[in-house]
């Protein structure tokens, strides 16, 4: 390189070479070396002889990307070579810091893989449903409150439909003294209309709880089965999460990490055999 740099007048000062290429907006192009300007020939022959040095050294992985994005500033006479490399490091060039991460798992991977094995397995035996707390705990006090909501229900039922004097009776009773006064003041229809919807309404009502009454029963079996699903799930959002969907968002990630512990020899072979390609492909295009 010094002997192409002295006739024109060029050094290499301190072992570093600044090399300058301009493209206008005309397409017109000017070359400097050393800050002074050169033919844009010189720039091709500088290249020639950088790739081949670059290329000398190909082994190093960590300085790849360093040497493409330095070569890249040249133009060489035939860009062909260089822009195969190009496409060979983007398709296939392993990277260091992929490398690292597959070559040999580190203590804390594995003791990642164990603790996370652990953990996933509980969460899984669990099978934990998102709200599941929130029905669990709705229930639990229904089971707890089952006198009480029986006592509540019966006597609402027997005021509404049931008792001699309960609402469907009395709602039936105005509505046909409303309809006497229809018969005389046809004004009077709308409140007719709507003694009619309410009796419709107190029917239905009266369905519900009757249909109520018939599922209230206790059931100390079942009790003790929420209470001892709720323990667990509460001991897992102690330990995992404040809520059930941060138990399921730790749960997801700790599946992740064992698949990828588990297919880290796959992973390992896949970015062995892409290096080993790339060493063999990189050879038909290193210059001679």
């Amino acid at each position: 390189m010094r002997r192409l740099l002295e006739p024109a007048g060029l050094e290499i000062e301190d072992g570093e070479l600044l090399v300058e290429r301009e493209i206008l907006a005309s397409g017109k192009s000017r070359a400097f070396v050393g800050s002074r300007p050169v033919a844009v020939s010189l720039l091709k022959e500088l290249a020639r002889i950088w790739a081949t040095f670059t290329a000398s050294t190909t082994s190093n992985f960590s300085s790849w990307p360093t040497r493409s994005a330095r070569c890249s500033t040249f133009s060489p006479p035939n860009r062909e070579p260089l822009d195969r490399a190009a496409s060979l490091y983007r398709s296939g060039a392993p990277s260091p810091r992929n490398w690292r991460n597959w070559s040999a798992p580190s203590r804390k991977n594995c003791a990642c893989s164990i603790c996370g094995h652990s953990s996933a397995r509980k969460s899984e035996s669990a099978a934990i449903q998102p709200d599941e707390d929130v029905a669990l705990d709705n229930e639990r006090r229904v089971l707890q409150n089952v006198q009480k909501l029986e006592e509540a229900a019966t006597t609402a039922y027997s005021a509404v439909y049931d008792a001699p004097e309960s609402a469907v009776s009395l709602a039936r009773v105005a509505a046909r003294r409303v309809d006497d006064l229809c018969r005389i003041d046809p004004s009077m229809e709308a409140v007719r209309e709507n003694l009619r919807a309410a009796d419709l309404l107190l029917q239905e009502a009266s369905y519900a709880l009757r249909d109520y009454l018939g599922r209230l029963e206790a059931n100390p079996g079942r009790l003790e089965e929420i209470e001892t699903r709720l323990a667990a799930i509460d001991k897992l959002k102690r330990k995992y999460g404040q809520s059930i969907p941060d138990v399921l968002v730790f749960l997801e990630e700790v599946r992740r990490q064992i698949a990828a512990v588990e297919h880290s020899g796959e992973r390992m072979e896949e970015l062995r055999a892409s290096r080993n390609g790339w060493r063999r492909n990189s050879k038909r295009w290193l210059p001679t």
